[in-house]
This record gives structure tokens, sequence and C-alpha cells, in this order.
């Protein structure tokens, strides 16, 4: 392998690096698996395909033994949450992993040209990787940092304006407590909170806590309950009232509330006296599905009995004033998408080999 190779490297923790900016970059910023704007910080690198997957047929991905698992048709960048939900086990999830590696395939190009872009360069972008892998929590790191800082940025400012007033992603998700369930210590999944902070927002944000009186963290609260409160009946009524006639019953199994959902706020923007934040969500929820079987044989089940995985994805708004705090809050979900089949219940009631292999 060359300096130059847009390889994963197994000895150099550098190269990893350079190369982990060159796919964040030709990625667009964004966890490849959940698509969720994400800093350079927060995203790691990932093997598609699995150096050594436990479970899946991986003869059914179509890859000859030349294949390069290392190679960066096999390479993106992953946000934590979704690196510890991909393992292994995920790798039969075959057509999603067909899917990415196709798209990684054309974006390896770019790959190479970024980081051979950044191999010219290499003695200040690795003083640059050096500060964003910097232990920010360490008194002395971080005062160093802020002397740097101050040195720098009349020369961002002088040469590179734009840099300074480019929107940027930041990343406000807690991390939720870890609990014991039947004896075992479980990670709840977190919820994801970012906002994307232009100029304008950044403004109508000083107004929102020096103001308002209103801590952006409560805001983000605030509009995260109502929220939960909304998104369970605009599914209930997609369910009821929009499904096409697609099924012949459907009920939520597991409601969208109860499950993480992921806000992204787009806008802050200061209106008469107010501040108005706008922004997309998305979520998931299991539904209890029953259908009728078309263009079946006689011997066939005439209905189908099943649990399937919904995700969603919707908008919302919300505006707070100084008197009342959040006012004119609204929610809007659009039609779930089905992301595969979970397990099958039944086929029909009374058949012996259905209930055998609903077991």
């Amino acid at each position: 392998m060359t300096t130059d190779d847009a390889r994963y490297s197994h000895s150099s923790p550098t190269h990893n690096r350079l190369l982990l900016l060159a796919l964040v970059q030709a990625w667009g910023h964004k966890c490849y698996w959940c698509k969720t704007p994400t800093t350079f910080r927060g995203l790691q690198i990932d093997h598609i395909v699995p150096r050594n997957p436990t479970s899946g047929p991986v003869e059914d991905l179509g890859l000859g033994a030349d294949f390069d698992v290392d190679a960066a048709a096999n390479l993106a960048p992953i946000c934590g949450p979704c690196n510890q939900e991909k393992n292994n086990d995920e790798y039969w999830n075959i057509p999603r992993i067909a899917s990415v590696l196709k798209a990684a395939a054309g974006i390896a190009p770019k790959v190479q040209r970024h980081l051979t872009r950044f191999r010219a360069n290499d003695s200040v972008v690795r003083a640059l990787l050096a500060v964003t892998a910097a232990d920010l929590g360490n008194d002395e790191v971080a005062d160093s940092i802020a002397a740097f800082g101050a040195v720098i940025l009349p020369v961002f400012r002088e040469r590179f304006p734009q840099i300074l007033d480019a929107p940027y992603w930041q990343d406000y998700t807690e991390q939720r407590p870890v609990v014991e369930i039947k004896g075992r210590r479980v990670q709840l999944p977190e919820e994801r909170t970012m906002i994307e902070w232009d100029v304008t927002s950044r403004r109508a944000r000083v107004i929102l806590e020096d103001v308002l009186d209103t801590p952006i963290a409560y805001a983000l609260g605030c509009v995260r309950d109502q929220v939960r409160e909304r998104v369970d009946d605009e599914v209930d009524h997609w369910i009821r009232h929009g499904t096409a006639n697609r099924f012949r019953d459907t009920e939520a199994w597991q409601k969208p509330s109860s499950n993480p959902i992921g806000l992204y706020v787009r806008e802050l923007r200061y209106v008469d006296g107010e501040v108005q934040m706008t922004g997309d969500l998305e979520g998931t929820f299991t539904a209890h599905i029953e259908e009728d079987v078309e263009d079946r044989e006689w011997w066939e089940p005439r209905t189908t009995s099943r649990y399937a995985d919904f995700s969603f994805t919707g908008e919302f708004s919300a505006t707070f004033s100084r008197e009342e705090g959040i006012t004119d809050a609204s929610v809007y979900v659009s039609d779930p998408t089905e992301n595969r089949w979970q397990y099958l219940d039944v086929l029909l009631e009374g058949d012996e080999d259905a209930d055998r292999l609903a077991e």
C-alpha cells in the first residue's frame, strides 16, 4: 500500500485519520447508515462488508474472491451509535448492504482525489487533524487550543471569511442512562437532536436565550414533548385512513413515541418579537398487519398476518414568546415506509403448517 492509496490501514492511525477526512468530505459530512449530518469528531471509518462476518450469506452479494475489504469501495463514515447498531449480525440485510456498496463504488474515486489533495499539504493537514483529535476535556490542551485560536482566527477572518460564516451542525443529543433489564445492563438508544447553525439562526439564538429567557436546551425539550404528543396521532391517522387499502387491517403495535425520535432543527428566525424554530423529524414504529394474498394457488392461505417495521419522516415548527413560552407548535408526518418484514405471526388460523412456521 502506498501512502496515497485510499485503503484502510491496520498499522497507521495517522493515515486512517486522513482517510476518514477524505471519506467525510466525499460522503457529504453525514453518517452513511442513518444519513444524519455529523461532525468529523463524531464519525468513524466503517467497513460496509465486515472484515470477519459471523453470519449472513456473503455469496448473495456476488463479490469475487479478489474483493478488497479494506478498499475505499467498502469504506464509509459512520457515527458511533450506528456503528454499535450495525454489527456483524446485521450483515444478513443483503439489499441494504448491496445498495450502499454500489454507492461506495461510485464515491471511491472522489475519496482518492481528496486523499491525494490532503497529502499535497501534508504538514498543514496533519496539524489541523491533531486539533480535531485533541482531548478537549484536558485543561492544558484546551488552553493551548484557545491560544492557538487567537492566532489563527485573524487569518481566517482575512483569508477565509466564508468558513467562519458557513452553516454548521451542532449535536445536542443527550446520552441516555444504562438500565438493568432482566439482570442485563442495557444502553438505551439515543434520541438524536441536531441543530444547523447559519448566521441568522445564531443571531436568533441570542434573542431566544437573552431576551426571551429561554435556554436552547429547554426549547428543544419543549419541542420534543410536543412531537411525542402529536406524532402518535399523525401515524394513527395514516394507519386508519392513509394506507390506500394496501392492508386488510393495520394496528400500531409499538407506537412511534415509544421509540427514539430524531429532531433536526434547520432554522431559528426572529419574527415580530418571537423566535420561530423549524426542522425535520424521523422515527420508527412497528405495526401488526393483516393482508390478502393475491395470485395464490388453491392450497395457499388467503390472508397473511405479520408484524412490520416502518420508518417515517416529517416536519415540525414551534414559536417561542417571552410571555407564553412555546406557542403554535405543529407536527406533520409524511406517509411511513415499510422497511422489511420482521417476523411472521400467523399465516392462516387453523393451518397446522402455518402454525409450525410461525413458531
